[in-house]
């Protein structure tokens, strides 16, 4: 009887010490589950205020947008329209009603600056999703309204730490304006350029004529001197009209190629007889290098190109000493190089070596003849030829121009 005592006592003991600890651990799970609570309390204003401070960046985000002067469409990469202010709506002639929300739903009749339509892979928003970063594109417009606009794309990305894409922002201008003026000055060129060769031409005429046996002969020493002198600057005065027509030309993106089968090493060479007067005191080696191909070329205009390189060679070389041409033939095209020892070009200077009306310090210190169009208008003909134009030097020593035409 005792035992059974005992043993409910113990019993009773035990249930009341799990009951305590029970009480216990109960307790410590309030006080836990009320910490919880006020964290999420705390967590939920918390994000409220950064959901209310995102929605008022956002709201500042679109003010900014809305109040640049330049075209702005921003794209996420699954090509949603997020925003197209109202420079851009009034620059694309979409009416302010309309809702655009996605990059198909923007279909634009994007064109070449020459007027080709533009491949959709060169859009300059499909561009950017294609991860590209560009500062200048320039794409002819053709509004719904049948107006042309000259546009100028800039357009980058953001991302996440990843490297993923989060928006596209595509910024455009009108350059329209600008290109109406370009226009109207190459046109202004063109008929003063016009006049002044057929006055040129009359001049040269005369005095051609008067400095003939027949008649020089009979004329003082002091006046035959005179006619050749103006013989020669007329004949200066010929090709700077030229090099302004050929400038002209190559702005308005209207020269003209008259292409034919070329052989590029027989060119290089009657090149280089014809204008030994040019680089009197210079001379000219040649040098091939593998079997040059034939070539799909207007041979005029590239013994224009070779000729304003070997002018420039000479005119910038050490006296007496030679100037090589080099002819190599590349896979898919032939490579031109025209190498002078001189003072070279130094590299503060090599970029803007190839802008029209750039002249080096050199050539201004020591008074070297020339518009600095020369460089300007080899460029454009061998970029017309579907080229590229370069130059490598070592100042001091010398200077390489090389350009590069695809094979026929």
């Amino acid at each position: 009887m005792l035992q059974e005592g005992y043993n409910l006592y113990r019993a009773e003991r035990t249930a009341a010490l799990r009951l305590e600890a029970l009480n216990q651990e109960n307790a410590h799970l309030y006080e836990r589950a009320r910490g919880i609570n006020e964290r999420l309390a705390v967590a939920t204003i918390r994000a409220r205020d950064l959901a209310e401070e995102a929605e008022r960046r956002a709201d500042d985000l679109n003010a900014l947008v809305e109040s640049v002067a330049e075209g702005v469409v921003i794209v996420d990469p699954a090509g949603i329209v997020v925003n197209l202010n109202r420079a851009g709506r009034d620059v694309l002639g979409i009416p302010p009603e309309k809702w655009v929300k996605t990059i198909e739903e923007l279909r634009l009749d994007l064109r070449t600056p020459e007027g080709r339509p533009l491949a959709e892979d060169e859009w300059p928003i499909v561009r950017i999703l294609r991860s590209e970063t560009f500062a200048q594109q320039e794409v002819l417009y053709r509004r719904p309204d049948g107006g042309e606009r000259h546009l100028l794309f800039a357009g980058s990305a953001t991302r996440d730490d990843a490297g993923n894409i989060l928006l596209t922002i595509s910024v455009f201008r009108d350059i329209t304006p600008i290109r109406d003026l370009e226009r109207q000055r190459e046109e202004f060129i063109s008929v003063v350029a016009h006049d002044l060769r057929g006055a040129l031409t009359a001049i040269r005429g005369y005095t051609d004529l008067l400095a003939r046996p027949a008649f020089a002969h009979a004329l003082p020493e002091q006046i035959r001197k005179a006619l050749a002198t103006i013989g020669a600057n007329s004949r200066r005065m010929e090709r700077m009209i030229s090099d302004l027509l050929d400038v002209s030309r190559i702005e308005a993106r209207q020269l003209a190629l008259m292409r034919k089968e070329v052989d590029l090493l027989s060119l290089v060479q009657g090149a280089a007889q014809r204008t030994a007067d040019i680089g009197a005191g210079h001379p000219v080696r040649l040098e091939a290098h593998g079997e040059i191909p034939p070539l799909e070329a207007d041979p005029d205009r590239l013994e224009q190109v070779l000729t304003n390189l070997l002018s420039n060679a000479a005119k910038y070389s050490y006296p007496g000493t030679e100037i090589v041409v080099e002819v190599e033939a590349r896979p898919g095209e032939a490579l031109v190089s025209v190498t002078n020892q001189g003072k070279g070009v130094k590299p503060e200077d090599r970029d803007k070596l190839f802008t029209r009306f750039h002249r080096t310090r050199q050539a201004k210190e020591e008074r070297v003849p020339g518009l600095g169009l020369g460089l300007y208008i080899a460029k454009g003909l061998v970029e017309a030829h579907g080229g590229r134009i370069w130059v490598e030097s070592q100042p001091g020593k010398f200077a390489t121009f090389r350009f590069t035409l695809p094979v026929a």
